[in-house]
């Protein structure tokens, strides 16, 4: 995954943990308090991320224009007589933010990867946040 800097410059998520403590806790002061890093790179910014991060399911635009979802907090848990697709971001497996059309993918509708990966079928994945908010694409209504 990659975030826009402090100083509006594209990164991947690893620059954040460059092997020197000093400069990875510089770096990570300067970017991990953004949404774009807090969103993109949770691992890196866990220390930084705060209620608020997940509380919200509004975009935010950034210094270049770019708009970077917040999470929506799933809800936990979903009554089974609800079958519907939430309409926020929530995590998948990866700890990115995802819709929940994200689970087909457009380019090949016939791979079953990511709903795999995310619904909680019986295959040793568990079910992320997005799984759970997304019973109706996931097709787990009765489960």
């Amino acid at each position: 995954s990659t975030f826009i800097d402090s100083r509006g410059r594209e990164r991947p998520c690893k620059w954040l943990d460059i092997r020197n403590l000093g400069q990875q806790k510089f770096r990570r002061n300067a970017n991990c308090g953004l949404p774009s890093a807090k969103l993109s790179c949770p691992s890196s910014c866990v220390d930084y991320i705060d209620s608020d991060t997940f509380n919200s399911n509004v975009f935010t635009t950034h210094k270049n224009n770019t708009e970077v979802p917040h999470l929506t907090r799933a809800h936990a848990p979903v009554p089974q007589d609800m079958c519907y697709d939430g309409n926020g971001y929530y995590l998948n497996e990866n700890n990115h933010p995802r819709k929940c059309e994200w689970l087909v993918d457009k380019n090949d509708p016939f791979d079953d990867s990511r709903l795999i990966k995310n619904c909680g079928y019986s295959n040793g994945h568990r079910l992320t946040d997005l799984g759970r908010m997304c019973k109706h694409t996931c097709g787990t209504c009765n489960a």
